[in-house]
Formats: C-alpha cells, sequence, structure tokens
C-alpha cells in the first residue's frame, strides 16, 4: 500500500502556505483497490485535515499508524509517519513534529537497497527536509542547517530542480539564514537557486524571477536599496502585470522609491517649527 502526502509551499514569505494532499491510494497487484482499516482511518484523517479539525486527523492518523504497523508493511507505515510529523506542525507542535520527521526519514532510508544495488529514494530527502523545518521552528539552526543541506543535495541528485520540492527546500534554508542573521549565506542560496531554475526553465521564467523578491528583501536588510530597486524592477520589466509576483514587485518597488524621496529630502537636515505668536 503506498500513501503519500504532498506538502507545498509557496516561495513568497508574504503568501499564506498552501497545503495540498495528494494521496495516491494502495491498489492490488491486479489494479484493484485494496480497501484496508489503515486506509480507511487515513481517509478520514484526510477529510479531517482538509476542515482544519487537527486533532482529529491526528488521532485518526495515529491509530492507522497502529494498524499499519501490524500490516508487515513498512512503506506505508513511513509515509503515515511523514504525515503524522505534517500534522504536528500545522498544530505548531514542532518536538512532536520532530520526532515523527526523524522516524520518518530513518524508516524510508532503511528501504533502499544498499549500493550499488539501490540510490537514496526521494521520500528520504523529503523527510529530511520536513525535519530540518521541524528544527528551525525549535530554533535548533545547526541541527536544522545540517539536515536542510544533505535533503538539498539528495534531492538534487535524485530529483533535479524540476522537483517542486527540491525548490521548496532551498528556499527554506534561504529563510533558515535569514531567521539566523546569516543575509549574505541566504542570498547565495537564492542566487544559486536563480541559476540553477534559469538553466532548466530559462531566464524570463517567473520561478526564475520571483527569486528577486527574496533578493530584494535581503538587499533592503544589509542597507542596499538601490541593488533592491534594480532586482525588483527587473520582475516589473519582464513579468506580465496580471501575474501575482508583478503587482507584488511593482508595489514594493513604488514603495523603496517613496522611502528613498523622503530620504532624499529630509536627510540631514535639521527640523524646523515654525512659531507664530499673534500680538492682541
Amino acid at each position: 500500500m503506498t500513501i503519500r502526502v504532498l506538502l507545498r509551499s509557496s516561495f513568497s514569505v508574504r503568501r499564506p502556505t498552501e497545503i495540498l494532499l495528494n494521496r495516491m491510494f494502495a491498489t492490488s497487484s491486479s489494479g484493484g483497490n485494496i480497501d484496508t482499516p489503515s486506509l480507511s482511518l487515513l481517509t478520514l484523517a484526510t477529510a479531517k485535515q482538509l476542515k482544519g479539525d487537527i486533532p482529529e486527523a491526528i488521532d485518526l492518523a495515529s491509530r492507522a499508524l497502529t494498524e499499519q504497523r501490524g500490516e508487515d508493511n513498512l512503506l506505508a507505515v513511513a509515509e503515515t509517519t511523514l504525515f503524522l510529523g505534517k500534522l504536528f506542525q500545522l498544530e505548531r507542535r514542532y518536538d512532536k513534529a520532530e520526532t515523527f520527521f526523524d522516524e520518518a526519514h530513518s524508516l524510508h532510508r532503511s528501504l533502499v537497497p544498499p549500493p550499488p544495488f539501490g540510490l537514496p529514494s526521494r521520500n528520504e530527502y523529503v523527510a529530511q527536509a520536513h525535519l530540518g523545518g521541524a528544527q528551525k521552528q525549535l530554533r535548533r539552526y545547526g541541527d536544522a542547517e545540517k539536515n536542510y543541506l544533505v535533503a538539498l543535495r539528495g534531492l538534487e541528485e535524485v530529483a533535479g530542480w524540476k522537483d517542486g520540492f527540491t525548490n521548496h527546500t532551498s528556499f527554506e534554508l534561504a529563510r533558515l539564514y535569514r531567521e539566523w542573521g546569516r543575509e549574505e549565506d541566504a542570498a547565495e542560496v537564492l542566487r544559486r537557486m536563480k541559476r540553477e531554475l534559469a538553466e532548466v526553465f530559462g531566464l524570463e521564467d517567473a520561478r526564475v524571477l520571483q527569486i528577486n523578491g527574496e533578493l530584494a528583501e535581503i538587499c533592503v536588510a544589509i542597507g542596499d536599496r538601490r541593488a533592491a530597486m534594480s532586482l525588483l524592477d527587473e520582475i516589473v520589466e519582464r513579468l506580465p502585470p496580471n501575474i501575482p509576483e508583478a503587482r507584488r514587485a511593482f508595489v514594493r518597488l513604488e514603495e523603496l522609491k517613496e522611502e528613498e524621496e523622503e530620504g532624499e529630502v529630509g536627510g540631514g537636515g535639521v527640523a524646523v517649527t515654525k512659531v507664530i505668536v499673534k500680538k492682541k
């Protein structure tokens, strides 16, 4: 039985996180559906998650996991463990999420035949990236960095830059560095990501240009507003105006221009208050 849960986050930190659950239901060798207690519980858990009832989803998924441990299907156990980690993450119970992500990573890793017969699976690195995410939320930045770096290298190797989760992991690593106060490291991650995506999709692709928005914010943070405006201007010039990334870039560019103009008008000056006294 194969049950896959895909968590997809947008690139922009300003957008709400989008969660997509794409469940591949189990099939028998003849192609027929297999209805098991664990599968039924997971179907209910997914429905509860989509309705926002995360505690009930956790309860149902936990019961499914108990059933699966007795079904002698390690892959199903690994994927449901990963699902539970994501549910605990949604509940902001990051310590529990870390535990489940760590177990999911170990389980997926154990499923791969040793070299030279097998290569690490994509799911192994997906679980490791989620583990890094939970550790970031726990402010264990060193541990998170290690897991993000290994996961990113693995995803590049087994999935490539066409895979959305490779891009997502790179972006989350940059966010980690920004949260850690390492703006230059974040910029380097994003610049490399931009080069890799440009090689795959082309320089004019929205997935490439939207990275400019994140780079621009780093430029603002380190005091290089001119560079930030240049990056935003590139988005505005190259993307159609009806694309959300282009609209956001235009608004931010205008904000920076106004701030610069205000700075030039008031820069270095001394505020003078004119007081008029009327004679009686």
